[in-house]
């Protein structure tokens, strides 16, 4: 693991009744969104409204040894539920790979079938309403350290070693693999210094989630070299695409 995460040092049994305590005064809170979601439900027209419900971020309860926070690379930081209702909704789950940054487009086309060239997220609303929906496309992370971030006596982001940019892939619906790579993360980490990710070498991190769904086992150094070319590839062809160009007034 990349430096953050392989000092941690165990959490104490102190420390684990605070995660505790934290992790069910998180459920009581969301008793009131409960009822503020349904009677939102209630106000509206499903006919004719498209609800989204969703969450800015996964927490931190004891995973990897960090006992809250939300500054990491792993599921329990980054994946989280979003719900729709409206028309032509099926009820169930999909399963692929989308963030926050494809909301934009989604409602765009659902609300009005417009098209978003100039949104840098993709429209989601095939995937909304078609149960046969599947996508190869790969959710890219980046994170740029806050600083040494300290919570329940650990440190959970640090400037040395918690920059990072991360592909996501997800298996499809059915469990089978949408993409060639499965249910897999990989990242590559570096310093706040080096935020562009070309000063230092980074420190690589990759994931099988069906094997290991917890993230505990590293296993970049196994995978062929192939594959950790492309990984690589791909990730920073993703991070160059999100740069804003430069423009410049005319001499």
């Amino acid at each position: 693991f990349h430096w953050l995460i392989a000092q941690q040092p165990p959490i104490t049994l102190e420390q684990a009744e605070t995660i505790d305590e934290l992790f069910r005064n998180r459920w009581r809170a969301l008793l009131s969104v409960d009822d503020a979601f349904e009677a939102l439900v209630d106000a509206v027209d499903l006919e004719t409204t498209y609800v989204f419900l969703t969450s800015d971020h996964g927490y931190n309860l004891g995973q990897h040894r960090l006992p809250s926070c939300k500054l990491n690379v792993y599921d329990h930081d980054l994946r989280v539920p979003m719900a729709v209702l409206g028309p032509g909704v099926v009820a169930g789950r999909r399963t692929f790979a989308s963030s926050h940054v494809d909301l934009k487009p989604t409602i765009l086309a659902l609300a009005a079938g417009l098209d978003c060239p100039d949104c840098q997220g993709a429209d989601l609303s095939r995937g909304i309403l078609d149960d046969n929906f599947t996508s190869t496309q790969p959710i890219l992370i980046q994170y740029y350290s806050l600083g040494n971030v300290t919570r329940t006596e650990h440190l959970v982001d640090d400037t040395v070693s918690n920059t990072y940019r991360a592909l996501r892939f997800l298996p499809d619906a059915a469990g089978l693999d949408a993409s060639p790579y499965g249910d897999f993360l990989y990242a590559e980490f570096t310093s706040f210094a080096d935020w562009d990710f070309l000063l230092q070498t980074p420190f690589y991190e990759a994931f099988n989630l069906t094997a290991d769904p917890l993230q505990l086992i590293n296993i970049y150094d196994a995978l062929p070299a192939a594959m950790r070319d492309d990984l690589a590839a791909q990730l920073a062809d993703a991070d160059e695409a999100t740069v804003p160009q430069a423009s410049w007034p005319a001499l």
